[in-house]
């Protein structure tokens, strides 16, 4: 899993720290076992990452996936995998997401959720600027034209739906998942094959993650998501453009809604009062269960877990059972 740092090498998570003291428990506690970093610089991506074909996608729009490279030890061959931190602007994480109860939009429906600099514009603007980096050694590397978003969020989203091949997996819905049965009419040819882990960042001695239901993160909430690189071809013709988008994995609430000071970063330029944000959907031409309390650590590169641990369950944080240490992205 790979940590953002601002153009002085300095850890952007430290700087968020500053203004959340929620976090900085979390940072002074927290040992990554497999602690990477996004290259500021574009000549170092070479050594970082590389593109391969998506053996493991059924999705012919999604055929090219972006790897650590073999000179990484733990992680090589393995998805790109990043931490992003930011203040709820809206989401939508219920299992269904934003589907219709239609066949129709079945393969556009998507769980999302939206993030800004709440009052932390520095380390908002480091971040937007290494994620912009990743998008665009993506593009020049396909030999794509890149153009810069100009939007004023970050979007990080995850399909509902699969298309139901022979072979694959996928999940029975429990009845505060799907109340109206809507999915079942349908589970012929769409099928979910995935759960986004939702948790809260609860005090203790070390950092521990306690499992909590969708509708429990809010607008203003500060949170600290997973998130893996979805590079997606669209259209037809020679009007077939393509998108990076940034693929939902874990949510970590750390503060629930709030407002904080501005972070003092020394090192960041400084002089312009706009805001640098990021919508991760630039296009290469310009726009016209079971009852587990707690949240398994990713397993990086590793296909769906089997484990289906029910998203609705609202645990107590003082119960030392629903103890884990906090988000870790480990080789499969």
């Amino acid at each position: 899993m790979s940590l953002f740092t601002g153009h002085d090498g300095n850890i952007l998570r430290e700087f968020w720290a500053m203004s959340v003291k929620e976090y900085a428990t979390i940072c002074a506690d927290e040992k990554e076992e497999n602690e990477d970093y996004v290259p500021a610089r574009m000549s170092d991506f070479a050594h970082w990452a590389y593109l391969a074909p998506n053996s493991g996608s059924t999705d012919r729009s999604r055929k090219v996936a972006l790897l650590y490279c073999p000179n990484n030890p733990t992680l090589s061959h393995t998805p790109v995998c990043v931490r992003i931190q930011g203040f709820v602007v809206k989401a939508n994480l219920a299992t269904l997401g934003t589907w219709r109860g239609d066949y129709k939009t079945a393969s556009r429906a998507v769980q999302f959720i939206e993030l800004g600099p709440g009052d932390c514009p520095e380390p908002w603007k480091e971040q937007f600027n290494r994620l912009q980096g990743v998008q665009e050694f993506v593009f020049r590397t396909l030999g794509k034209d890149f153009y810069p978003p100009d939007e004023s969020t970050i979007n990080i989203q995850r399909k509902v739906f699969t298309k139901v091949t022979e072979g694959g997996v996928y999940r029975e819905l429990e009845f505060q998942e799907d109340p109206k049965s809507q999915a079942k009419r349908i589970r012929k040819y769409w099928g979910i094959s995935h759960r986004i882990d939702i948790g809260r960042f609860s005090k203790g001695p070390g950092p521990r993650i306690t499992r909590i239901p969708f509708f429990s993160i809010q607008t203003g909430d500060f949170v600290d998501i997973t998130a893996t690189f979805d590079i997606v071809n669209f259209g037809g013709g020679q009007e077939r453009s393509m998108k990076v988008d940034l693929c939902l994995q874990q949510v970590i609430q750390v503060k629930e809604r709030q407002t904080t000071a501005p972070s003092k970063m020394e090192s960041t330029p400084r002089g312009s009062s706009v805001v640098p944000a990021f919508n991760f959907q630039s296009r290469n031409k310009r726009p016209a269960d079971s009852s587990s309390d707690t949240i398994d650590p990713i397993v990086h590169g590793a296909a769906e877990s089997t484990k289906q641990p029910s998203s609705s369950n609202v645990v107590d944080a003082s119960d030392t059972d629903t103890q884990m240490e906090v988000v870790r992205v480990r080789s499969a």
